[in-house]
């Protein structure tokens, strides 16, 4: 449970510094991610889990990756099999078939 609390608090640290680096304040950031100020506070400060909605929207307004926002491995891997093409990025899983795809990073 306490390893549960200090990974919250890293990530919150890691979101207020990204934040910060971008010239966003507490209020700018809340507005974007359509919560109140408290609750990304609550977040930054650790005392608070990060949702999976929060986390797509932060994704999207740092222009970065989930895993790059938690903190995880950014290695990409590309498996071939049954007509499809399956690539495995730090975005997330894309197949690739004769169809139109978008692919963003």
């Amino acid at each position: 449970m306490e390893n549960a609390i200090e990974e919250r608090k890293s990530l919150g640290k890691s979101i207020k510094q990204k934040r910060e680096e971008r010239g966003l304040s507490l209020t700018d950031l809340a507005t974007k991610l359509d919560i109140n100020k408290d609750r990304l506070l609550k977040i930054e400060n650790g005392q608070r889990p990060l949702g999976c909605e929060v986390l797509i929207s932060l994704a999207r307004i740092f222009d970065m990756s989930t895993d790059e926002i938690l903190g995880l491995s950014t290695n990409r891997a590309i498996l071939i099999g049954f007509g499809a093409v399956k690539i495995i990025t730090a975005c997330g899983t894309f197949e690739v078939c004769s169809k139109k795809i978008q692919i963003s990073f």
